[in-house]
């Protein structure tokens, strides 16, 4: 059996669809001209449902910056095992990011991240 179950993925699809359904209006059309009351359309639900996953428009984008708020210190807190300072260690650490294409750098040709 999962560790996670059938209801908690759905959750989390429908948490991931809707923003990255807001994501692309506001990439096409600019924050402030979609509404939330279009995201709730675009992705056919209503606007209490999509309050229920994300409490402000703002958090339909900040939730992805969030996933990433503890990143540079474990990037620090490792290299600082190695004997690396924290400034070379964040500099390798963005520069791999940028050679793998890695989307979060928001550098790379994926169509869902370029502007």
């Amino acid at each position: 059996m999962s560790e996670t179950g059938l209801r908690e993925r759905k959750k989390r699809r429908m948490y991931q669809a809707v923003s990255d359904i807001a994501v692309r209006l506001f990439v096409e059309r600019g924050f402030d001209a979609v509404s939330v009351a279009e995201v709730a359309a675009a992705a056919e639900i209503s606007k209490p449902t999509l309050f229920r996953y994300f409490p402000a428009k703002e958090d339909l984008v900040l939730h992805r910056i969030a996933d990433h708020e503890r990143e540079a210190a474990a990037v620090v807190t490792g290299a600082r095992a190695e004997g690396v300072a924290p400034l070379p260690a964040l500099r390798r650490h963005f520069l791999d990011a940028l050679a793998a294409a890695d989307p979060v750098t928001g550098l790379n040709d994926d169509p869902d991240v370029r502007a």
